[in-house]
């Protein structure tokens, strides 16, 4: 389990966290028998299981048998069995797909707000977008085709910094005496951010005296009645829907510095937890235009 994970548990400590971030029995066991104090202090050899979060293990065995997405033959030592939903984004959406807890009964349900929808973004996208794919074995354009490119257990995604670079494109324009920011993600199949709800970028502007003087945050925003959470905006980067922002007057900010920042957590982790390494800057310079 990453940093920005334990950080988290501390302060909520769920087992509906645990239940994908280190979901083997073992690992919950583990888990389940220190504090989140003891867990942050503890070696990480005397807690191999649990620094190990996903594994091969949490999909690709099932029943103590091993899942492939082609038809293999026992060798003595494995039993496998087919299965060729590791191929299909509703595999990757077993963890990926998820509701808000309802803080309001004892026995756990779920409400109607998605907590984390990423399967669903990526079906408004593919069904929206025609793309093909050599692979016969994966759905064209899924979660696969693209976080394991050609079959590779790469898994690229957030916490590929290259990838969230090479996924964005971000300029500035005029029209009139205004100045526009337009932004868009680069084929990418789903929002982003996508994935846990506080992940967001920033985009920000500072003049010659270093005063922030624009700031536009791009992500969902959440309210919270005491027992249940709901989505009051969103401005997440939808696929092929790029974002014009207008970032103010030719006078006022033609000079400016402008910084691009994708967050891992939400301010109020920031705040209390300063320590961790949840800010990447994906883009930055001065405004440079021709009047």
């Amino acid at each position: 389990m990453n940093d920005i994970f334990l950080e988290g548990y501390k302060f909520e400590k769920k087992d509906f966290c645990v239940n994908c971030h280190a979901p083997l029995q073992n690992q919950v066991a583990e888990i389940g028998t220190h504090s989140v104090e003891e867990l942050e202090k503890m070696p990480k050899n005397l807690l191999p299981l649990t620094h190990e979060g996903i594994t091969c293990v949490t999909c690709h065995v099932r029943e103590n048998k091993i899942l492939t997405l082609h038809q293999k033959k026992d060798n003595g030592v494995h039993e496998f069995k087919t299965a060729k939903n590791l191929g299909s984004p509703e595999f990757c959406g077993n963890c990926h797909q998820f509701n808000f807890p309802n803080n309001s009964e004892d026995t756990p349900r779920f409400t109607h707000e998605p907590m984390q929808n990423t399967l669903q973004e990526w079906r408004y996208y593919a069904k929206n977008t025609l793309q093909k794919t050599e692979r016969k074995d994966i759905v064209p354009n899924s979660c696969q085709s693209c976080h394991m490119p050609d079959g590779k257990h790469t898994f690229r995604g957030a916490h590929d910094t290259t990838l969230l670079k090479n996924s964005l494109e971000l300029h500035f324009y005029t029209r009139n005496d205004s100045i526009f920011a337009y932004i868009a993600s680069i084929g990418v199949g789903h929002e982003y951010p996508t994935g846990d709800l506080f992940r967001h970028l920033n985009l920000t502007l500072k003049n010659a005296e270093n005063q922030v003087i624009f700031k536009y945050r791009i992500g969902r925003e959440f309210a919270f009645n005491g027992l249940n959470m709901s989505t009051v905006k969103n401005t997440s980067l939808e696929p092929n829907q790029p974002q014009h922002i207008f970032v103010g007057m030719q006078k006022d900010v033609k000079d400016a510095q402008y910084i691009l920042t994708y967050h891992y957590t939400s301010e109020r982790d920031e705040v209390r937890s300063p320590h961790l390494k949840a800010i990447f800057i994906l883009k930055q310079g001065k405004i440079a235009l021709n009047f």
